[in-house]
């Protein structure tokens, strides 16, 4: 003999367990801070990216330095490891405010550095779907958010035209 009340009382209850199954250990606010000391892992196992030698060294430097200089040609990878490393610090440092910055002209923060962390925003929205995202800006709280800042075009031709560096202070 079928008992509906029996049958509707386990389905609720399997249904809860589900629900509770699927929230169990989600804590927004705490979900990356596991990866405080490994950017690198960060990338690898959040982004699914891997990193050069060189660009792993650069991330676990920021993390193990107040300051650190990746001096280098143009195009090996500081830009796409930069972003990176903003987004890291942003996720695994709670209630963390990071600031970015590029050298002049403007459009290296706006289309180089921006355009990789954009690229991270399109590709991982889950990541920031507790983030307001807007043009250079991306914020949870007041005290918690990843910004770009422009750098002033002063000084000599020769200052202007040094080497391409990324300058990470903490």
């Amino acid at each position: 003999m079928f008992d509906a009340q029996s049958f509707t009382t386990s389905i609720k209850s399997g249904l809860f367990d589900q629900l509770l199954n699927s929230l169990e250990g989600f804590d927004e606010g705490d979900t990356y801070s596991s990866y405080q000391d490994d950017p690198v892992g960060f990338g690898q196992d959040v982004l699914g990216e891997t990193y050069t030698d060189e660009i792993k060294a650069m991330m676990e430097s920021v993390r193990d330095n107040p300051i650190t200089i990746a001096k280098s040609a143009n195009a090996t990878g500081k830009t796409h490891g930069s972003a990176r490393v903003a987004v890291w610090w942003k996720k695994a440092f709670e209630n963390s405010q990071v600031y970015t910055a590029a050298a002049p002209p403007e459009s290296n923060l706006k289309k180089l550095l921006w355009g990789e962390i954009g690229s991270i925003v399109e590709k991982h929205p889950d990541l920031f779907k507790v983030d307001t995202c807007k043009n250079l800006h991306i914020q949870r709280s007041a005290q918690s958010f990843l910004t770009g800042v422009t750098i002033p075009s002063s000084g000599t031709e020769a200052q202007k035209e040094a080497p391409s560096f990324t300058l990470y202070y903490r």
